[in-house]
């Protein structure tokens, strides 16, 4: 028996290569990462992620893959190391996007009832509130919607001969209407509470007890503020209150002085009389700009695009 015979041939190691499976892999685990970061919490999307990365290397052991394992796990992690990084402005922007496209939908909807009430009303929109005999108000407008936004039902049980807050009405203080919340309102503020309010005030759409119409929007629709967001407003969506004009804070930015916030990072969104809704960045807008918008008829030639 000769010598080659007895000594098994050594099989050559072959430089490390990327084959089909591993990128597959690198590719899922990319795009589930991006999927958790936009919908869920960054705690948890880097904790799938680092389970996901944990499993593959498991993966690879049990596939007896021992000599190149270390060099997989470091290839994979330098490639999905990468990805995070170019990603990372991109995924925050999306997550914002996602927060903001809740808020637009829903100021939408409230809109079109708006423009569905005048419809029916001879172009009037609802008065802020409808007050009693001495002026003092008694029920909001967005108890005067309800039946457009299909919740005939807490409509027909409203009584409209007693206040928001009077023995009947009390009984529906509990009923949570999830279109007049922004879907991500913080925990801390009630289910009941609205994050959606009229400005209300002189030379706005809203003056008070006394309904206007279409045509009162001489600034034009599409450059007149109808509703605003207000995070944690503390006002019941029954409550015949909203966001008085007259009342601004004398420092802070002008939303902040005026009262109009948002649950979102950056961006607050406004309804305008056209039914359009517009993001605004927080930090772009003067005050004048802000009272131009909120003007119903003052003459100022503002285009909410540019915020």
């Amino acid at each position: 028996m000769n010598e080659s015979e007895q000594t098994p041939p050594v099989e050559e190691e072959k430089p490390f290569q990327f084959e089909l499976r591993t990128l597959f892999l690198v590719m899922f685990l990319f795009a589930a990462f991006c999927g958790f970061v936009s919908g869920f919490l960054l705690e948890w999307a880097l904790f799938y992620w680092s389970l996901c990365l944990l499993l593959t290397g498991m993966f690879l052991w049990c596939r007896r893959e021992r000599r190149r394992l270390g060099k997989r796990m470091a290839v994979v992690g330098l490639v999905l190391a990468l990805l995070f990084g170019i990603s990372l402005p991109v995924v925050g922007s999306a997550r914002e996007a996602i927060k903001g496209a809740g808020c637009v939908g829903r100021l939408k909807i409230i809109g079109l009832a708006l423009h569905n009430y005048a419809d029916v009303n001879n172009d009037f929109f609802p008065p802020a509130y409808v007050a009693d005999k001495s002026g003092k108000p008694m029920h909001s407008w967005r108890v005067l919607i309800l039946p457009l936004l299909d919740r005939q039902d807490i409509y027909d049980k409203y009584n409209f001969d007693e206040p928001w807050d009077g023995p009947n009405n009390s009984k529906l203080h509990d009923i949570v209407i999830p279109l007049f919340q922004c879907p991500f309102a913080q925990s801390n503020g009630k289910e009941t509470d609205t994050s959606y309010v009229a400005v209300v005030g002189p030379g706005t759409m809203f003056p008070g007890g006394k309904p206007l119409q279409l045509s009162d929007m001489r600034d034009g629709s599409s450059r007149t503020i109808l509703i605003v967001e207000v995070a944690n407003s503390g006002i019941h969506w029954m409550e015949p209150r909203d966001l008085d004009i007259t009342k601004i804070t004398p420092t802070g930015e002008p939303l902040e002085r005026l009262g109009i916030s948002s649950n979102h990072p950056k961006v607050v969104g406004a309804l305008f009389g056209d039914g359009s809704v517009q993001c605004f960045d927080k930090d772009k807008m003067t005050m004048e700009q802000l009272q131009a918008l909120l003007s119903r008829d003052g003459g100022e030639e503002v285009d909410p695009d540019e915020f």
